[in-house]
């Protein structure tokens, strides 16, 4: 059975499935240790997250079994493709997997745009009370 080790907290629904095909390690699975790496020499694959060192030379040094590196998420920046080209190892990533989260963002960005709800958090956790004219912001209608 081949080992996937994961850098990132899982859903269980994904970790169930993933359970009956692969073997589960890394520091979201069972690893104790204080080695963020820990376990990634018996890998075949890793899914990782921004996270991990995947732009270290070293790193690619304790990948003796690793054959591919799934990236969850838009692009490329933590990886280092020439040392996992060297490596003979195949890159992969998810670009659409964010996709929902991206817009869910957005909008939370336009509504605070629209409504300061975060400067008002701010200033009522700071003891402050800012007027009902700060914080009114606009109406979306339209």
């Amino acid at each position: 059975m081949s080992t996937v080790w994961y850098n990132m907290n899982l859903p269980e629904l994904s970790t169930d499935l993933l359970k009956d095909e692969f073997t589960l390690t890394g520091p979201y699975a069972d690893c104790k240790s204080d080695d963020p790496l820990e376990g990634v020499e018996a890998a075949d694959f890793l899914l990782l997250n921004t996270g991990f060192p995947a732009r270290d030379p070293a790193t690619y040094e304790r990948l003796g079994r690793v054959k591919a590196i799934v990236r969850l998420g838009i692009g490329y920046d933590n990886v280092d493709l020439d040392l996992a080209t060297a490596n003979r190892v195949c890159v992969i990533n998810t670009p659409d997997a964010p996709s929902e989260a991206t817009a869910e963002y957005a909008m939370l960005l336009i509504l605070n745009l629209a409504r300061p709800l975060m400067i008002s958090n701010q200033r009522m956790r700071a003891g402050e009370w800012p007027k009902t004219s700060q914080q009114v912001g606009m109406e979306l209608a339209g």
